[in-house]
């Protein structure tokens, strides 16, 4: 049981041994609810425009927290959760490229 004594699905028991077969199961449990997640969100219309991301990058991680903090924000001034779910479109202000997903890869490791 966990420390601070909340239930935990058995899947992501502390107890269980993490045999490869088990691994796997967590993983695709994980994947299934995000997908889940995303299916919801997209209800949304703002969840299915691409968020477009503007980044120099000497100021990489102000910039995201910008981005983050002003995209979409709700009347009490939050992000709207739709935001998260959509499709990032990154550009580095001042280099050539086009976000294929390695832009999006390349800013999430420089993060």
């Amino acid at each position: 049981a966990a420390a601070s004594g909340a239930e935990q699905h058995p899947l992501l028991s502390a107890e269980s041994p993490s045999e490869p077969l088990e691994l796997n199961a967590k993983l695709l449990a994980l994947r299934q609810c995000i997908e889940w997640q995303r299916e919801a969100a997209r209800q949304f219309k703002s969840a299915r425009a691409d968020w477009k991301l503007p980044v120099v990058r000497g100021r990489l991680v102000s910039n995201v927290l910008d981005l983050f903090g002003s995209a979409n924000p709700r009347k009490d001034g939050t992000p709207s959760p739709a935001l998260h779910w959509r499709n990032t479109v990154v550009t580095f202000v001042g280099e050539p490229g086009v976000d294929e997903g390695g832009l999006t890869a390349d800013l999430h490791s420089s993060f």
